[in-house]
């Protein structure tokens, strides 16, 4: 009977040490939240105090000292399902602090909460601010508004900011949202600024789905930025870096990849795996890299031969640079000219040039009457479909389907030639289209763009 007592008490025990292992703790950091002596986080417990006491940080200061392993967080449990972290900050009490991730990392955060909305490592901010943090190898799944960085970012600042995939192939991680709205950073933003941040975790949702953001609205703005996970929707209101906006919300210089994710996105600029690891790509489009100084000296980014950017913060090995063009290359001295429409039937038009003194010349092509191509040194622009495509022609090319030189300006042609017929045009639309002589090969080139404005023409395509 003594035996049966002792075994019943040691197996009682054992029980309650397993279960104290599993339930979260919260400590509080040491601190004072101003910015002299902001609130020092240092480890897993420090940052659920954070997520279990949100109206300390109106307005005060968190500074994170050091990596943090998150593994412990798949073990909680709210009740009786392992639902993982609880969000930092919700819709009625919103995170309003200024957290500094210090350069430091969150590592395999787990959150299950699939029924919750406003999910994420954040899961509300409001007038606040996210910056120098990584999140590696999260698994973070939500119903509504659901990101890595934060759930629902309002009138908040997000900088220097990651959300990457670590884990070995079989092990689930990524954002998954099981409804509407879910990006890799952010799911739902309104008057909020993302800078020099990136994702390349994968996302998933039913219905706004974004590599960067789900839905960017009211004067969002996205500035050197990039998506190159993979993403998977169900529904309606998907993209490459958002997955739905409106016309008060804008990308500047940000990309996602074409070949990883979707082809289209209402933000941002599509690019090609290749293009997606090569320097040029970003110092083009004036991203401040390490050892350049043409776009700053803060070397905000760096680059691994083969590889998509990293932030400087995170600490990795820089050894891939843009290439100079060759000594002696010069910009063309002399535009093209003589720009006209020489005909037009159905959705086809010919468009022919004079040649200036370039090497080669390219075209490009906007759903517009005024304006002009961004167009960088650097960079290679190319048609797109050509010869014998569906629906096309032997030598036509498919206005839409070449590279992208700034909002609605595609490049139709680059060549030696002078004329172009473009195709897939639309009856009573006005098109503009500007012809830029170049010199330089591949990833060398020198654009002569001073006074582009005068080498266009102007048409509308005819009725039927």
């Amino acid at each position: 009977m003594k035996k049966q007592a002792l075994l019943i008490l040691i197996l009682t025990f054992a029980f309650a040490c397993l279960h104290a292992q599993n339930q979260q703790v919260a400590v509080q950091p040491e601190g004072s939240g101003s910015a002299a002596d902001p609130y020092k986080i240092t480890s897993l417990e420090n940052l659920y105090w954070m997520s279990q006491n949100t109206n300390y940080f109106v307005y005060k200061h968190v500074k994170q000292m050091n990596n943090i392993d998150a593994s412990d967080t798949k073990k909680w449990k709210d009740g009786n399902l392992y639902k993982g972290f609880t969000p930092i900050g919700t819709h009625d009490h919103a995170f309003m602090g200024h957290y500094d991730g210090n350069g430091y990392t969150i590592s395999k955060l787990y959150i299950n909460r699939n029924t919750d909305e406003d999910i994420a490592l954040f899961g509300y901010i409001n007038k606040g601010s996210i910056k120098n943090l990584e999140l590696s190898s999260a698994n973070i799944n939500g119903k509504t508004r659901v990101g890595g960085i934060a759930g629902s970012a309002m009138n908040t600042k997000i900088e220097n900011c990651c959300v990457i995939n670590q884990l070995n192939t079989g092990t689930s991680s990524g954002i998954f949202g099981s409804s509407n709205m879910a990006g890799g950073l952010v799911g739902y933003s309104s008057h909020t600024e993302i800078k020099n941040s990136y994702c390349n975790s994968d996302v998933s949702g039913k219905d706004n789905v974004g590599g960067l953001i789900g839905r960017a609205s009211d004067y969002t703005k996205i500035i050197n930025c990039y998506f190159t996970g993979k993403m998977y929707y169900s529904g309606s209101g998907k993209g490459g870096l958002v997955g739905a906006t409106n016309s008060n919300s804008t990308a500047t210089n940000s990309f996602w990849d074409l070949g990883a994710s979707i082809s289209t996105s209402p933000l941002g600029e599509g690019k090609t795996a290749e293009e997606m690891k090569d320097p040029c790509t970003f110092t083009a489009a004036g991203w401040d890299f390490k050892e350049e100084t043409t776009n700053g000296t803060a070397d905000v980014w760096g680059m691994r031969t083969g590889f998509t950017p990293f932030l400087s913060h995170q600490n990795l090995a820089h050894n891939s640079n843009c290439a100079p063009a060759p000594t002696g290359t010069t910009k063309p001295t002399k535009a093209a000219s003589a720009v006209k429409l020489v005909s037009q039937k159905a959705k086809t038009a010919k468009i022919s040039w004079r040649r200036g003194n370039g090497a080669k010349c390219a075209v490009f092509m906007k759903e517009a009457k005024s304006g002009n191509p961004t167009v960088r040194d650097k960079m290679a622009y190319s048609a797109g479909i050509k010869g014998k495509g569906k629906g096309l022609g032997k030598g036509t090319t498919k206005f839409g389907a070449g590279t992208k030189a700034g909002k609605g300006w595609f490049c139709v042609y680059n060549g030696k030639g002078t004329s172009v017929t473009v195709n897939s045009l639309t009856a009573g639309k006005g098109y503009r289209v500007v012809v830029i002589e170049y010199n330089g090969a591949t990833k060398q080139q020198l654009y002569l763009v001073k006074g582009i404005s005068k080498n266009f023409v102007n048409f509308v395509m005819k009725k039927k």
